[in-house]
């Protein structure tokens, strides 16, 4: 064995543009250009003051700046709220019901963030009418350089599992606006990480493992055998078919051990990471060691 491949690339981003109908027959209800000075926010926005037990920031008000036609939310390395980071979260006073929403907003360049435009029913956990039920749409929940993730998140019907933790109904998608790169440059793309051993070595199991603060996806775990001097190993992100006589342990490989699903996104199960493919994915959980355990059957 001679290589050991992981991705953890998201998968590519359809073309697609939304627009407002087009026979015209809609009006405009509500637009902010934020082309005022910054005290006036407060006129049409409700600012979050206070930590949130889920993130690692708190949210006020004074991260929330309006500076010449921009609206600036801004992120500081500070102790407030018992946590170590403060940011700022807005939403709109008035409230829609169905329409076209539209946001303009530029990622904050650096990884760690959540930059995100939601729409959600009534705010703050107040209690709905009778019959009614407690919807947030997540249209974009977007992370540095380019990955979005879109949900949504149903939070009137929850119930406790057999771990005795509280869960809801979601429906997650991510989706990267960078595409994968072609075989001549894959080696180059950030997203697809390579273990190239020195030497061949062999074994009846492989693990991967990761001590990363909180969940991430992992679309797929590859083991080759050695290849001969000339021959390259196929990339990962490619998506293309293994040439002929190529084995990859991987696939015919059991799952021994693993550090489990996430249980907010059961449909993304740790099995994904050895099907082949980049098209589905594995989510990890949130906290602790994030490991799977293959056993390839014999020494390879």
């Amino acid at each position: 064995m001679n290589r050991l491949s992981v991705t953890l690339l998201l998968s590519a981003l359809c073309a697609a543009l939304a627009e407002p109908p087009a026979d015209k027959n809609w009006q405009l209800v509500f637009e902010d250009n934020f082309d005022y000075p910054d005290a006036q926010l407060e006129q049409n926005w409700i600012s979050q003051n206070g930590p949130n037990g889920h993130i690692l920031c708190s949210r006020w008000r004074e991260n929330a700046r309006v500076d010449d036609g921009i609206l600036k939310l801004i992120n500081r390395k500070e102790q407030r709220g018992g946590q170590d980071w403060t940011s700022a979260s807005i939403w709109t006073k008035r409230r829609f019901k169905y329409g076209y929403f539209e946001c303009r907003y530029r990622y904050a360049a650096a990884t760690g963030t959540n930059n995100s435009f939601w729409l959600t029913t009534i705010h703050g956990g107040a209690k709905l009418p009778e019959g009614y039920k407690h919807f947030e749409i997540d249209i974009n929940e977007g992370h540095y350089p380019d990955e979005i993730n879109i949900n949504i998140h149903n939070w009137s019907d929850i119930w406790t599992n057999d771990a005795g933790k509280r869960q809801h109904n979601a429906w997650p998608k991510s989706v990267c606006l960078t595409p994968p790169k072609a075989d001549e440059d894959a080696k180059s793309n950030p997203a697809a990480h390579e273990i190239l051993l020195d030497q061949p070595l062999r074994a009846s199991k492989v693990r991967f493992s990761s001590r990363h603060p909180t969940r991430f996806h992992l679309r797929a775990l590859r083991v080759f055998p050695k290849l001969a001097d000339d021959a390259e190993y196929p990339a990962i992100t490619s998506g293309a078919a293994l040439p002929e006589g190529l084995l990859d342990y991987a696939r015919t490989a059991t799952i021994a051990d693993s550090s489990g699903s996430n249980p907010d996104f059961p449909q993304y199960r740790v099995e994904h990471v050895i099907d082949g493919g980049i098209g589905t994915s594995w989510i990890t959980t949130y906290d602790g060691e994030k490991f799977i355990e293959l056993d390839l059957g014999a020494e390879r």
